[in-house]
């Protein structure tokens, strides 16, 4: 099913400058700057400014939601719900530092990935 929107008139940053441009999103993915195409839906955003969603990469959590307390699907869902209606189509969760076998098997078995905090960041230790 093809779906298309027209965002009309929307203030892009663009080339250094904010241009009012308009935004053609096929199959919800852009696809250029086309007012001539004829489009399934059309959103006027002559006072808005877009912008693509935001990426938190960094974040222990929301909402009264703690990843380090192995959140369950349930608050993972809450969390997803409140950084969307904030403009943040996507994070990062970001653990204290602990063996990564607890966190993977028990507290993000969806996640593609996270960050263990200050794990990296610290010389390993060498055996003698």
């Amino acid at each position: 099913m093809n779906e298309s929107l027209l965002i009309r008139g929307g203030k892009v940053y663009r080339n250094g400058r904010c241009e009012e441009l308009d935004l053609f999103i096929e199959d919800g993915a852009f696809a250029g700057f086309d007012r001539d195409r004829p489009a399934g839906e059309v959103f006027e955003a002559e006072t808005m400014h877009v912008i693509p969603g935001m990426i938190d990469i960094h974040t222990h959590g929301a909402v009264g939601v703690d990843f380090n307390l192995f959140a369950d699907e349930r608050e993972i869902e809450k969390v997803v719900g409140f950084f969307a209606s904030k403009g943040v189509s996507g994070f990062l969760p970001t653990v204290l530092t602990d063996e990564p076998d607890r966190h993977c098997s028990n507290a993000f078995p969806r996640f593609s990935g996270f960050i263990w905090k200050d794990r990296f960041s610290t010389p390993p230790i060498r055996e003698r």
